[in-house]
């Protein structure tokens, strides 16, 4: 918590309005990951010139970790359940835009048009 905070990040869970989380977010940008999620080298290069081009809604593409044990990588399929197994990636603006009513983070990410970028990102 205190390297997350130390960041600049805020946490929140899941019981946490979507609109409050913007509104305590104290950068331009919005990123949300599962808990556990790792972004692959070269993530912040990306971000920033996604941001740098005013990109909207964003995500990740998913990626095995190399922990996984190797037969794994080769047959299990890379799938998960939850919307944010690819992280979410938004202007504050944007998002504050689109918050009116949504109860959560998997809810705003509901009917938006999410631009998958070309960096990993693995779920625990």
């Amino acid at each position: 918590m205190v390297l997350a905070d130390e960041a600049g990040c805020n946490l929140s869970n899941s019981t946490q309005k979507f609109e409050d989380i913007c509104a305590e977010a104290r950068g331009d940008w919005l990123l949300f990951m599962q808990a556990g999620s790792m972004l692959q080298p070269g993530w912040p290069q990306v971000v920033l010139a996604h941001a740098s081009k005013g990109g909207g809604a964003a995500s990740f593409k998913l990626a095995v970790s190399p922990d996984m044990p190797w037969w794994k990588r080769v047959f299990g399929p890379v799938t998960h359940k939850s919307p944010l197994a690819k992280g979410f990636l938004i202007s504050k603006r944007h998002a504050q835009a689109n918050a009116n009513g949504k109860p959560n983070v998997e809810n705003m990410m509901r009917g938006l048009a999410i631009k998958p970028l070309s960096v990993g990102i693995t779920s625990a």
